[in-house]
């Protein structure tokens, strides 16, 4: 499960009786991996910016994003996603922002099966170089093409059952 940090402090001072609330803060690093071209951005855009078009560009390296939502308790938790590039000549990079997620995104292209046959390769790295107690979680991403489906959804389940990871 995704480990609970505390961060810093907020110092929020009431103008009306001049006193000061502290509100916790958490902080946890995401991070969404997976082949070229299977929507990774798309994901983070759609959720970060709650915009969407089909025409995205691979990006080069690393995209970094920050939402900041409100947990149960009320308090203020900044998810900070880091979408990086799937292309094989960034695999090294990639790997290096591992070392401290909370969470993993593993996501693939139900319409594409090479997408999903290199599911096993990202959990190596993962393995390799994440905390050994990430939390990771698997996206057969692109539901809206359904109909050009190449991985049947049993598959996956079946692959993260396998693997103990969440889909």
């Amino acid at each position: 499960m995704i480990k609970h940090h505390k961060g810093s402090y907020d110092r929020n001072e009431d103008k009306h009786d001049n006193e000061l609330l502290f509100k916790p803060v958490y902080n946890f690093k995401v991070i969404l991996i997976g082949r070229i071209a299977v929507g990774k951005t798309a994901i983070l855009r759609r959720y970060v910016e709650n915009d969407f078009t089909s025409n995205y560009k691979c990006n080069i390296g690393v995209e970094f994003k920050v939402k900041t939502v409100t947990g149960k308790g009320n308090e203020k938790i900044d998810l900070k996603l880091w979408d990086t590039c799937g292309d094989e000549k960034y695999r090294g990079v990639t790997s290096q922002y591992y070392r401290d997620a909370n969470g993993i995104i593993l996501v693939y292209d139900i319409t594409q099966q090479n997408s999903f046959r290199c599911l096993e390769e990202w959990l190596e790295d993962i393995k390799n170089n994440a905390p050994f107690d990430t939390t990771i979680v698997m996206v057969g991403n692109k539901k809206d093409l359904e109909s050009q489906r190449q991985v049947p959804e049993e598959e996956g389940e079946n692959f993260a059952k396998d693997n103990g990871i969440y889909y």
